[in-house]
């Protein structure tokens, strides 16, 4: 079970998620997994880097490429804090 904080700050990522692209949001677990491991800032960071990326490909990414370019945004922006 996520804890009250924790849900809060998944509501707000699959919020700004929902307002950037066309394709699902990933399920919640993932967002914690994404919270627990990197935190809010750098999720927030690295879903920006996403639009960028989504936007230069047209919308052309499905959700599995999207989770996985997201992840590696925020683990390279981990390793650089």
């Amino acid at each position: 079970m996520h804890s009250v904080v924790e849900t809060d700050e998944i509501i707000s990522l699959r919020k700004i998620w929902s307002s950037l692209f066309k394709v699902s949001a990933p399920a919640d677990e993932q967002f914690a997994l994404w919270l627990f491991r990197h935190g809010a800032n750098v999720m927030n960071a690295a879903m920006a880097e996403l639009a960028t990326k989504y936007q230069k490909l047209g919308g052309n990414m499905d959700e599995n490429y999207m989770i996985r370019f997201a992840s590696s945004v925020a683990n390279r922006m981990s390793r650089e804090n």
